[in-house]
């Protein structure tokens, strides 16, 4: 009897999908397509135990802060709960699963971050047991990304084209033309430009495109800072570097890719027509944020002005003059993700992360690179299918849930500077796709999420540290035999000198192809 009192249940939330898509009503008075969240509370009870409720949260969480002479200001943006009471029920000793589900609102905020703030969402759940020392047990949260486009649910954004016919007195007639099939942040666009006869001869020197975004944060007490408004230029690219069309096109881009024009780029006798056209990059999400759609209610809003500079002069004595022509656009947020289920992040900006968290205090982020090899690797049936008090629908497919505990020794790269060498315990729950027979070999089989404990030696430069650390394992995907996951450090949680030089703020992830030399990296910010 003692042992059932002491005995500590385990939970865990998975979900069927972590990133989801809203479409705001631009009327407020016309209905909105609001989306349902579902997923699944995992029960492990060691041994029979009577059990009072299981409550699931769905809480969003924004953070706002304008700078000097403005609060840091916390508020919730969305939050649902859903009971499920047991009554005193004692359930056996196993496994058990719960089906839950939750509806969106399309108003909701949608996933930011910026050096003025964040707004995050998560799913967490608590079970209440009837007796024992310790009743209450809670599961790690889990990490929900929500995006908005105008264009309908499961289809990909809208495509931009722009027409513009704009007069200089010094240019004459000029004729912009842009486009771009899918308009989100990092996507290609397509300039095209003619000059249709300038009244004098000249030069032109160069010919650019830029984005200007504006931030608004609005406050609880209703007051509004505007920063000022950033300009981000789009890189044009060289023609034998551009990808095939696919989804790949609303991915960053590697330096490799980007061209310069020459300058100057073409002088131009009185009269004389010129035609350019480039092929161009949006900026990735580390720096463009998509803008906010009418509809969303939110305390961050991100508007974008999309300009076409032409800088000249008429003679070599003159000063370099520039018309600058601007249309306001809406850039969208891309469908597609790369396996890590990263919401199109460069691999350019590992530090990504710490913009918000740190607000620029990256120079203090130090990267670890490590391999690791697995040295065991137990797996156990949770369930074929979902049972517990919410049916799922007869038209869902059955789940497979597993349980997995793998235990890890992490060595150090060869010719690494910033190391990782010690040994790690993992623990997974996999949540396995259902498939076809004839399915294509790189098919996503399985997602999953977890924790992973890490001990050892943290080296850095001639800077040698021991310590412990615990990351919540999120957006692990399984396809093929490759695994991919990231790590998010758990708050609160560093051990021994770790916790003296490093902050409680870091990341991680990792690539695993088999059993051995899994490549792993770990970013920790170094106290000040």
């Amino acid at each position: 009897m003692l042992g059932n009192l002491l005995s500590k249940p385990t939970l865990a939330v998975t979900l069927e999908q972590d990133m989801v898509h809203l479409r705001p009503s631009l009327d407020a008075g016309f209905p909105s397509d609001d989306p349902v969240v579902r997923g699944t509370v995992l029960l492990s009870l060691p041994a029979p135990r009577a059990i009072k409720s299981i409550k699931v949260v769905l809480e969003g969480i924004s953070d706002v802060c304008g700078g000097t002479g403005w609060p840091y200001e916390t508020t919730t943006a969305l939050k649902k709960e859903l009971d499920l009471e047991f009554a005193d029920e004692v359930l056996k000793a196993g496994n058990h699963a719960f089906n839950f589900a939750f509806i969106i609102p399309s108003s909701t905020a949608v996933y930011q971050r910026s050096t003025y703030g964040r707004i995050r969402h998560y799913v967490k759940a608590t079970i209440q047991c009837s007796s024992g020392i310790m009743s209450t047990f809670l599961s790690p949260p889990v990490a929900l990304y929500l995006t908005a486009n105008q264009t309908p649910l499961n289809e990909p954004p809208e495509p931009l084209e722009i027409a513009i016919e704009h007069f200089s007195e010094e240019l004459g007639p000029i004729g912009v033309g842009i486009s771009s099939p899918h308009f989100t942040v990092a996507s290609l666009l397509s300039l095209r430009l003619s000059l249709l006869g300038p009244p004098t001869s000249l030069t032109i020197h160069s010919i650019s495109c830029y984005i200007t975004q504006t931030f608004a944060l609005h406050y609880d007490d209703g007051r509004v800072f505007n920063p000022d408004a950033r300009k981000y230029p789009l890189k044009a690219i060289a023609p034998n570097t551009v990808p095939a069309p696919s989804g790949v096109l609303a991915f960053g881009s590697s330096d490799a890719e980007h061209e310069k024009d020459k300058d100057p780029l073409r002088k131009l006798k009185k009269g004389e027509e010129y035609n350019y056209q480039r092929l161009m990059r949006v900026p990735d999400d580390d720096f463009v944020r998509p803008t906010t759609l009418t509809g969303t209610e939110t305390k961050i809003r991100a508007s974008h002005t999309l300009s076409v500079e032409i800088r000249y002069r008429k003679s070599p004595c003159d000063e370099l003059k520039a018309t600058t022509i601007r249309k306001p656009v809406t850039i969208g947020s891309s469908l597609f993700r790369d396996v890590l289920g990263r919401e199109n992040t460069s691999a350019h900006h590992p530090f990504a992360f710490f913009q918000t968290i740190m607000n620029g205090a990256l120079s203090n982020c130090v990267r670890f690179t490590t391999l690791f090899d697995s040295s065991t690797w137990n797996e156990t049936l949770v369930s074929t299918e979902v049972t517990g008090s919410t049916a799922p629908d007869s038209n869902r497919e059955p789940l497979k849930v597993t349980r997995v505990r793998t235990e890890r020794r992490f060595h150090a790269p060869p010719s690494a500077t910033s190391t990782f060498v010690g040994t790690g315990v993992a623990e997974y729950v996999f949540q396995y796709t259902a498939q076809a027979p004839d399915a294509e070999p790189f098919e996503v089989k399985a997602f999953y999420g977890g924790v992973i404990i890490i001990s050892g030696v943290f080296r850095h430069a001639d800077e040698i540290v021991e310590g412990e650390a615990v990351f919540n394992v999120v957006r692990g995907v399984y396809a093929d035999t490759v695994a991919k996951a990231d790590w998010e450090l758990t708050p609160g949680v560093l051990r021994g000198k770790l916790a003296e030089k490093y902050e409680s703020k870091g990341m991680g992830g990792y690539v695993s192809k088999g059993m051995k030399d899994a490549e792993a990296w770990i970013e920790l910010v170094k106290k000040a």
